[in-house]
Order: structure tokens, then C-alpha cells, then sequence
């Protein structure tokens, strides 16, 4: 099967993910990878990202420099859309590529794609079934805290510019509360790929 595993900043579903690889042999496609391998020169996105955002956003190499393309691209809303209409069906079109792959030389693997933005990215459709992975705001202002070393007026910021709880619950089936111990996250991962054995 494939399952989508979505979710905020801070929600830990680098966690889940180390789960599903490590105890269900998950093979792990992370979609902003995807997305960055995409932008590096010569890939389907570079020179379109370049076009619409100026060479101002290439380092010295010719990269592009990812903070600067993000100081831009998510400026305003307008600019975040015309990112993400330029990355995005590239993105869907090497992930259906990816799982292809996959497929070849494992037929009935588990294929598990994690990405903040599945429904934008037009993903949903590639999955048999969709998880949220969802933990209280203050557990993840801090995982933010410790991981990133923000402070916690700018964590709010960044939670607040994503997706709300609302949003990432109405388009999965599966929620799974990483609020707590690693133990509680794990056995809730197990009864649900007991439902699908």
C-alpha cells in the first residue's frame, strides 16, 4: 500500500517515519527532497524558479539559495503560489516515478510519502490512506525550540502560517497523537497497520 503521513512543524513525523521504516520495512519518499533535488541545476524546476524569482536567489555557484528563495517566496501569499505551481507538479511527477521504482523491485512494499502540503501537491490521490500526525501546540513549540534554536514568538509564527489542526485532520482519515512518549506513538502505529493486514 502507500500511505501519506502529514503534518505541521514540530509534529515529529521524522519520528514516524524512523518507525515505519525501521519496524514495517517502509520504503520512505519525503516529498520537500523531492522538491529540493528538483531545484539543484539542470533539474525540471531550476530554471523556471530562477525566471520567476531573479538571480538575485543563486549563490555564488549558481545554486539557488534555498533562505533566500524562501525569504520571497513566502513574503506573501501570491509568491508562495507561484512557487508552489512551479515545483509541484514536477514534484508529483517524480514521485510517481520513485514509486514506479519501488514497485519493480518490490511489488508489495510499503511505500509511505510524507509531506506538509499532500493535498497541494496533489498527492492524496497517489495514497491508499492518509495520516495526520498530530501533537499539542506546546509540545511542538518546544521540539521546535530545542531543534531549530527559535524562540518561541517565532515557533508561533511559523505554526501559524501553516496548515491549521482543522485543515490536516479534514484531509486524512488517520490521526496520530505524537504528543507523548515514543511508546504510546509506536503502539498507535501498530493497531493501525494491524487494520490492514
Amino acid at each position: 500500500m502507500i500511505l501519506g503521513i502529514t503534518g505541521g512543524v514540530g509534529a515529529g513525523k521524522s519520528s514516524v517515519l524512523a518507525i515505519l521504516e525501521k519496524e514495517y520495512n517502509a520504503k520512505l519518499i519525503l516529498a520537500d527532497e523531492v522538491g529540493r533535488e528538483l531545484m539543484q541545476p539542470g533539474e525540471a524546476n531550476y530554471v523556471n524558479i530562477v525566471n520567476a524569482f531573479g538571480k538575485e536567489i543563486l549563490n555564488e555557484d549558481q545554486t539557488i539559495d534555498t533562505k533566500k528563495l524562501a525569504a520571497t517566496a513566502f513574503s506573501n501569499p501570491l509568491e508562495t503560489l507561484r512557487l508552489n505551481a512551479i515545483t509541484h507538479p514536477n514534484v508529483r511527477v517524480r514521485i510517481e516515478w520513485m514509486i514506479k521504482e519501488i514497485r519493480d523491485k518490490e511489488p508489495d512494499a510499503l511505500i509511505v510519502i510524507e509531506a506538509a502540503l499532500l493535498s497541494e501537491g496533489h498527492l492524496i490521490p497517489l495514497c491508499d490512506d492518509v495520516w495526520y500526525i498530530y501533537t499539542d501546540e506546546q509540545t511542538r513549540i518546544k521540539r521546535i525550540m530545542e531543534s531549530r534554536g527559535y524562540s518561541e514568538e517565532r515557533c508561533r509564527q511559523t505554526i501559524a502560517r501553516q496548515k491549521s489542526d482543522a485543515q490536516f485532520r479534514a484531509e486524512s482519515r488517520v490521526v496520530i497523537d505524537n504528543s507523548h512518549s515514543i511508546e504510546e506513538t509506536k503502539a498507535q502505529i501498530e493497531r493501525q497497520m494491524k487494520k490492514y493486514r
